[in-house]
């Protein structure tokens, strides 16, 4: 078992025929040159809370499903036993 780590400035919202991680956006607040929207994934465990993706593009409508990724070289993994 893994955990996976990426900031939140790397995360980006995709079309779902790209590797992604799906979810359901709960808010989109329009913030000036972009939008702030919270996703929360689908299968996550309870009381994981939504992440956090900052978007210039045309934003999701709270509801609207969605696909989230990073660059790979964006993903830090960790052995689950190195107690991060």
């Amino acid at each position: 078992r893994v955990r996976a780590a990426v900031r939140p400035s790397k995360l980006r919202l995709v079309s779902a025929e790209e590797s992604c991680c799906s979810g359901t956006v709960e808010t989109a607040v329009y913030c000036g040159s972009l939008t702030r929207v919270t996703v929360r994934l689908d299968g996550a465990a309870p009381g994981t809370p939504p992440l956090r993706i900052e978007t210039a593009h045309t934003p999701p409508r709270p509801g609207e499903r969605v696909c989230v990724t990073a660059d790979r070289e964006d993903v830090s993994v960790f052995d689950e036993t190195d107690g991060g």
